[in-house]
């Protein structure tokens, strides 16, 4: 199985829409670039270099509560095995994507967040996820992002 749903696996082009090292650590700029785009693919690389994001059906957009929909998963790089491994909704919850301005952007929920990302997105957080049913995506609770991208696709 796929881990993109086909119609975002069948499209010609993939398209950076925001990377901390293209366009700098601003949470504005992130809603001004990916905020009208959906779905995206979020991609982030901690200090230890542990690979794993989440796709969201979602555009993001400053919400008071959680958005988005069950098309949505994270994922995890396995370097061991040298695949990604997915973690799907779990139907626990509908606690897909958030995003504040002052508070940064999240994915799942229930006891933590399967990923969270600070407003400078220099730090962030991942721990075992209800929505996911997901473990702990980083090399550690609490890490220290060395980048941050989020792809767009178009047919």
């Amino acid at each position: 199985r796929r881990p993109l749903p086909y119609r975002v696996f069948a499209c010609a082009t993939w398209e950076l829409l925001y990377g901390t090292a293209h366009h700098g650590i601003s949470l504005s700029t992130f809603f001004n670039r990916t905020g009208w785009r959906a779905p995206t693919l979020v991609v982030v690389k901690d200090t230890n270099y542990q690979v794993f994001g989440a796709f969201c059906s979602a555009p993001w957009e400053a919400h008071t509560s959680y958005f988005g929909t069950g098309e949505s998963f994270v994922w995890k790089w396995d370097s061991e095995k040298e695949k990604v491994k997915v973690f799907r909704w779990s139907q626990e919850n509908t606690m897909f994507q958030l995003a504040r301005k002052r508070d940064g952007i999240a994915v799942g929920g229930g006891s933590n967040n399967a990923v969270r990302l600070d407003p400078d997105f220099l730090n962030g957080s991942s721990g075992p996820s209800e929505t996911f049913m997901s473990p702990q995506l980083s090399s550690s609770p609490n890490f220290k992002c060395l980048f941050c991208e989020v792809w767009g696709f178009t047919e």
